[in-house]
């Protein structure tokens, strides 16, 4: 859909990508691009009608991967991956029963590393690595029996520094090394 604005105003988070354009993800309206040459608004949303649309509209992450695909962070239903040649998404959520699936649908941040591999921060489901090639995931969580296990599963935030370590920021429980 074309608009001549956003859709919301309950911004979370905002990303450009190689191209020019500003993705903005929404509390409620789904996810917004801008085409900054054009100025046209494109909104992506949730439509349970139909295939490869949006799987929430509660954004809360964004990001670019080295192959022009832009990853989507939703609250409360995971993954996105959107595809610009095909204009479509594919979606990725936690299933208990699926041992290499996304550990929690609520994703507060997304990075792709320097090897290719996206790096999820969960609100309660720790950090995830996500290896695009196989399309699986591994999980990484706290576990009081572990004293290098992660120091909690609330992240709020992830880097990658200039010798390959992630630096993981959690919610009360400090910060994290992670040497990948």
């Amino acid at each position: 859909n074309e608009l001549n604005s956003l859709i919301d105003n309950n911004v979370f988070t905002i990303t450009e990508d190689r191209s020019g354009n500003v993705w903005v993800g929404t509390w409620s309206g789904g996810l917004n691009r801008l085409d900054q040459k054009t100025k046209i608004i494109n909104n992506f949303r949730l439509n349970s009608n139909r295939v490869g649309t949006l799987s929430d509209n509660n954004i809360r992450a964004i990001t670019e991967d080295q192959k022009g695909n832009i990853w989507i962070g939703t609250w409360g239903n995971g993954l996105n991956r959107f595809n610009p040649k095909t204009k479509m998404f594919n979606h990725y959520t936690a299933d208990t029963s699926v041992p290499n699936s996304l550990s929690h649908n609520n994703i507060r941040v997304i990075i792709e590393d320097h090897k290719g591999d996206l790096w999820l921060g969960t609100r309660g489901g720790g950090l995830n690595r996500f290896d695009p090639k196989t399309e699986t995931f591994t999980q990484f969580r706290f576990d009081a029996n572990n004293p290098n296990s992660l120091s909690g599963d609330d992240i709020q935030a992830i880097v990658e520094d200039s010798h390959g370590n992630l630096w993981i920021g959690t919610d009360g429980k400090g910060l994290n090394r992670f040497d990948i």
